[in-house]
């Protein structure tokens, strides 16, 4: 069996506010939001391949305040 992995290597290192996890059809569709405010998905295939993380627009994602000028990034 092969193992799940490092969902930093499939999403890239983002700072995950939420995370939601859905089994349709032996796949796993992952959709996660970043902390600048953004959304990602991607699928896990039944075959344990992954699909191309994409950005999608995310319409319920809560506004986030722009960062102080003097925050670090």
């Amino acid at each position: 069996m092969s193992p799940f992995g490092d969902l930093k290597d499939i999403l890239g290192t983002v700072t995950a506010k939420s995370v939601g996890v859905a089994h349709v059809n032996g796949e796993a569709q992952v959709a996660v939001t970043t902390g600048d405010g953004k959304g990602r998905h991607t699928i896990r295939h039944a075959d344990r391949t992954w699909a191309g993380t994409t950005q999608v627009r995310c319409w319920a994602c809560p506004r986030l305040p722009a960062p102080s000028p003097s925050a670090p990034p």
